[in-house]
């Protein structure tokens, strides 16, 4: 096992020094806030918020490809993505069997990424609302956790993964040569458009609730950070790993510290 790799292994799973704020629905969330998805009226008062705590940027870890509950809500959150302050990134998946995505703006489109043989593609998938995604800072790609995406590629255009729009965000824009990517000057190997990074070593880690959000309690744990809202409720789909299952949106936190901690070990 190579140096960096033992170094990754035996680092806490929230880093001291972390830019990255997990702020998830729980299940009492759900029953509090209007049931399982809970209305987007709510996650428009997150982005109010989290600007109110002094996070730096927000990561939606929803696929809003599709109308809410209420129309007004959608609304609702458009204008809070649009107007809150704050960088809002929104998630997309290739899904190829997907017969009508929502286009995709031309002004998401990465021209400095290259396009890695071997990296995912396709040409349908789950993009966000026109709505929401005008507003927003940026509409990256998830479609894998372990190894990491870095670069997929759309419809013939090298996209950004979520992975690679929130380390930028924490650690500036990357470069690239055929077979790496570097970020804060750290150099790592890329292979089909992904990195090595391993597996948590235990599934642990405080959050704040969206709750506690929305109730202002995030005014001491959020101040310059880039937060992540996503959904870690009983209906959460979890992924096999070495340690067992874990629930996607704990699995995405815990792999991007990692990959964090990656770049911020130097050579």
């Amino acid at each position: 096992m190579n140096r960096l790799l033992l170094i990754l292994l035996t680092l806490p799973l929230v880093l001291q020094g972390s830019p990255f704020r997990a702020v998830f629905v729980t299940d009492d969330d759900v029953a509090k806030l209007g049931g399982y998805p809970i209305p987007r009226r709510h996650y428009a008062e997150a982005l109010h918020a989290a600007k109110q705590a002094g996070a730096q940027a927000v990561i939606l870890k929803f696929f809003m490809d599709l109308p809410g509950k209420v129309v007004a809500d959608d609304a609702a959150l458009a204008e809070a993505i649009k107007n809150c302050g704050l960088p809002v990134v929104l998630q997309a998946r290739i899904d190829d069997s997907e017969k009508s995505s929502n286009p995709l703006p031309e002004r998401f489109l990465r021209k400095d990424l290259p396009i890695p043989p071997g990296a995912i593609n396709g040409n349908n998938g789950w993009l966000p609302l026109p709505t929401l995604a005008d507003g927003a800072y940026s509409v990256a790609f998830i479609d894998s956790l372990n190894p990491v995406p870095m670069v997929e590629v759309y419809r013939g255009h090298p996209m950004p993964s979520l992975f690679l729009v929130t380390l930028e965000l924490a650690l500036g824009k990357a470069s690239w040569t055929p077979g790496s990517i570097t970020l804060n000057g750290t150099t790592l190997p890329m292979h089909d458009g992904q990195i090595a990074v391993p597996f948590p070593s235990r599934d642990e880690f405080k959050s704040l609730s969206l709750s506690a959000l929305l109730d202002g309690r995030g005014d001491n744990d959020l101040k310059g950070a880039i937060v992540i809202i996503g959904y870690d409720g009983r209906e959460m789909h979890t992924f096999p790993t070495p340690i067992g299952p874990i629930k996607a949106n704990r699995l995405f936190f815990y792999e991007l510290e990692l990959a964090y901690a990656a770049f911020s070990t130097r050579n």
